[in-house]
């Protein structure tokens, strides 16, 4: 719990032995070494939001999600939930399999109901595409998957929602689908993580003094929190410092 962290540390730091901490060593120095160059914050080459845009520079793809949805990139899925959070939309991928193996094992699926199964076309993308229902332990459940093949990966696309409220999602769900397409923009290819960059002090300096000749990504709060120092500590002359570039 951040709330209580240190003075659980220090609660338990008070029952240790006398002499518990003889012989252990800091190091500080050569530990920060191995921080140097480190990814800081979420790696954009794993994909990332402008706004509800997702872009995948990797794997050379963007896909718009309606506006006003909340959007996550998780570890499996790439997902976005409609304000009322009746409506789910969400980008996954069905590895080893074309689209039509794709679809063919999900609409096989037992409890579920396919309609207007069929080929169609996603911006220049072969894709197939169909409506399913299913019965939830929370109800009637409508929706659509399409699995389309791109850079010879096969991608699932799927919006569901409650059956009474999919009518109303549909477009936007529709819409979502239809944006899937190559990603072009040299900027948004080429963007690249911000990451930890040691510099050793050449004098005694405060954090700010420290942010205005080495500048960070960052905010000043958050480079002092890095450096374990407020905006009153000074930072000694020698001392490796970290900052956060790019």
């Amino acid at each position: 719990d951040p709330e209580n962290r240190i003075t659980a540390s220090q609660a338990r730091l008070a029952k240790l032995p006398p002499n518990a901490l003889n012989g252990t060593k800091v190091n500080r120095d050569s530990y920060l070494q191995l921080v140097q160059g480190m990814v800081y914050g979420n790696n954009p080459r794993q994909g990332y939001f402008k706004g509800t845009t997702f872009y995948e520079p990797d794997l050379k793809f963007m896909l718009s999600f309606p506006q006003g949805w909340k959007t996550q990139n998780g570890t499996d899925a790439v997902v976005a939930v409609s304000p009322n959070q009746d409506a789910v939309v969400q980008l996954s991928l069905a590895p080893n399999m074309t689209p039509a193996q794709a679809s063919q094992a999900f609409f096989a699926q037992q409890g579920l109901q396919s309609s207007q199964v069929g080929q169609t076309i996603v911006n220049g993308s072969s894709a197939v595409q169909g409506y399913f229902d299913a019965q939830t332990g929370q109800g009637a459940v409508r929706g659509l998957a399409v699995f389309l093949s791109y850079g010879n990966i096969t991608y699932q696309l799927m919006g569901y929602s409650p059956t009474a409220a999919f009518q109303g999602h549909e477009a936007e769900m529709r819409q979502t689908v239809g944006s899937f397409r190559a990603l072009t923009d040299q900027t948004a290819l080429n963007v690249q993580p911000a990451k930890i960059e040691l510099v050793k002090l050449p004098r005694a300096m405060t954090i700010q003094q420290f942010n205005q000749q080495y500048p960070s990504s960052i905010s000043l709060s958050a480079l002092g929190l890095i450096n374990e120092v407020d905006s009153t500590g000074t930072l000694p002359a020698g001392q490796l410092v970290k900052r956060v570039v790019g």
